[in-house]
This record gives structure tokens, C-alpha cells and sequence, in this order.
């Protein structure tokens, strides 16, 4: 996603909550270090860009290295086993962040 792109979001979904996610440095899942330090660099660029632009509903979520798998992935997607530990740091970052929607709204639509 762009800043551009998040820009048409926010004016067609009404200022949506955006969380821009990214892997674990340590990880490297891009499969060496400075591929995966130019990554870090671009989604952290495109945080501070949409900050400036105003969008005060976009954040930033730097996924946590600790018990991240990278074994199995495929082609740079994350293994069962890398989604089930991304899973878990979004929700503690949301019910962080946004606690009456994780608390109320969230519950309800994942379960159905």
C-alpha cells in the first residue's frame, strides 16, 4: 500500500484504522540482511510520509522476533506456524491501541 492508497482508503471508508505490520528485523524473511534492513527502511519511511500527509489513523507495528518462525515459508509467505505467532502480536497490539473495538466489534465478526 501507498500513501496515495491509504489516502483513497481513508476518504472512502471514513478515516479506517490502517496499521502498516512489519516482520521482525532479526527475522530477515526477505532472505538477507540488507534486503531486509531496505524493507524496515521503506515501511518506516511510509509511516513517517503518512503522518505528514496527516493521517493520524495510520500506525505502526514492528512484529516481535521472539518465537517467529521463518522455517517453511513459501516464497516469502509466512509458514502456519509464523501466522499463528503474527496473529497473536496484532490482537495484543489492537486491544492495545483500539480496546473498545477489540472489545466489542472484533469478537463478534471473528467468530462468525
Amino acid at each position: 500500500m501507498t500513501v496515495f492508497e491509504m489516502l483513497q482508503a481513508n476518504d472512502l471508508y471514513n478515516s479506517p484504522e490502517i496499521i502498516i505490520l512489519t516482520y521482525p528485523l532479526e527475522s530477515s524473511p526477505t532472505g538477507s540482511y540488507n534486503q531486509t534492513t531496505y524493507y524496515m527502511q521503506y515501511m518506516a519511511s511510509l509511516y513517517v510520509t503518512a503522518q505528514i500527509q496527516g493521517l493520524s489513523n495510520v500506525r505502526f507495528l514492528q512484529l516481535n522476533g521472539i518465537n517467529f518462525s521463518t522455517d517453511n515459508w513459501c516464497a516469502g509467505h509466512p509458514s502456519v506456524d509464523a501466522h499463528i505467532n503474527i496473529a497473536g502480536q496484532l490482537t495484543a497490539y489492537i486491544q492495545g491501541i483500539l480496546p473498545h473495538w477489540a472489545n466489542s466489534t472484533y469478537p463478534s465478526v471473528a467468530t462468525s
